[in-house]
């Protein structure tokens, strides 16, 4: 988790020097503040977030199974097992819900975020 943290960063600060020499930027300082370079700056991080959220669930059902906790890894790992189609449609259903939530949710923000998409 340090090393994505770590990676996370490092092109974090790539994006802000990037995006302090965007014509955006400039037009930007002229009528705000300076530290709005780092909202345009966020922006691929916001999408990589959305990104992740499927990484996250599918994570779960490792984290689940290996240390056997109850939830929607461990019941996906069982209805894979018992070959419970029902089931694993519902979990499924709900796991790609929840991605496209995010996904949207990430989209939003990014409007909220970035002038230049508003156009």
């Amino acid at each position: 988790a340090l090393v994505e943290v770590w990676v996370h960063a490092r092109e974090k600060r790539g994006e802000v020097f990037t995006a302090h020499h965007e014509l955006a930027h400039v037009v930007i300082v002229a009528r705000r503040p300076p530290n709005r370079a780092y909202s345009l700056a966020g922006c691929p991080n916001v999408t990589a977030f959305g990104m992740a959220i499927g990484f996250v669930l599918s994570g779960t059902v490792l984290t689940e199974v290996v240390f056997s906790y109850p939830g929607l890894g461990s019941l996906l790992y069982g209805a894979v097992q018992s070959e419970d189609y029902a089931l694993l449609q519902g979990i499924l259903l709900i796991v790609v819900t929840a991605v496209l939530i995010a996904n949207l949710l990430a989209d939003v923000a990014l409007l909220i975020i970035d002038p230049r998409l508003r156009g």
